[in-house]
């Protein structure tokens, strides 16, 4: 799904969530989380071209041109679930930690359908077990050169 797309969605969803738990920690946890975890993508950028500086064009262009081979996406994992979930309830409290979960979870749903993703795309252990294969858990024509 595209950023601006993400942005988006996460504000409205922010919004729902404030409405519901008037918490402006927790409209800020699911705004924030829906969007910055799309950050393991510079990640997965650095790892493939082996380079950290670039410009926002290439950056763009490397991802809309599917030139990758493989996807790393650490942040995208749902094994970080139950790990996020007892962390942030011990070190964060419950109204942040359900911002955090829900902008996470929204973010990963609107990614597998928007994505065209594999059932077990979002597991990170699927995705070392595919040596991080970009083929073996993406449906688009362009990732199954």
């Amino acid at each position: 799904m595209k950023p601006e797309h993400h942005i988006i969605i996460s504000l409205v969803l922010s919004i729902i969530f404030y409405l519901f738990t008037k918490s402006v920690f927790g409209l800020i946890s699911v705004f924030l989380v829906g969007i910055f975890i799309d950050l393991d993508h510079i990640i997965d950028f650095w790892i493939e071209n082996k380079k950290i500086i670039f410009t926002i064009r290439e950056f763009f262009d490397y991802f809309y041109k599917h030139e990758y081979t493989k996807a790393y996406i650490f942040f995208h994992s749902i094994e970080f679930i139950p790990i996020m979930f007892i962390l942030g309830n011990i070190f964060l409290g419950k109204i942040i930690t359900y911002g955090i979960l829900f902008g996470f979870t929204t973010h990963i749903l609107l990614d597998y359908t928007g994505n065209g993703s594999k059932p077990l795309t979002y597991f990170l252990t699927y995705r070392i077990y595919k040596k991080f294969d970009v083929s073996c858990f993406c449906r688009c024509k362009e990732c199954q050169k």
